[in-house]
C-alpha cells in the first residue's frame, strides 16, 4: 500500500499537514476532535518506539488499514 493510497482522504492529508509543520517533540498537541483522538489511540503507551523506524512505519501502515476498515463498516461498505 503506497501512501498516495493514504493520503486520499481530507482526514488523512490535513492530519499530516498538521504533524509536518509541528516542531520536534511537539507533534499532536494542537490537534483536536477525530484527529486527536487518533492521534491518542495510535501514539499512546502500545505505540511503537520512535527510534525504530520501519517498526513504526509498518505499525502506522497496519493501523490505518485497521481504522479505514472500521470506517468503511460503519458507512456501511464492505471492508
Amino acid at each position: 500500500m503506497g501512501a498516495e493510497r493514504l493520503l486520499a482522504s481530507p482526514f488523512a492529508s490535513n492530519l499530516l499537514s498538521k504533524l509536518s509543520k509541528a516542531t520536534p517533540g511537539e507533534a499532536g498537541y494542537d490537534l483536536e476532535g477525530a484527529e486527536r483522538a487518533f492521534w491518542d489511540r495510535w501514539r499512546g503507551p502500545e505505540a511503537p518506539d520512535l527510534t525504530m523506524p520501519d517498526m513504526e512505519l509498518q505499525a502506522l501502515q497496519e493501523n490505518v488499514d485497521e481504522w479505514g476498515s472500521q470506517r468503511r463498516i460503519q458507512h456501511g461498505h464492505s471492508a
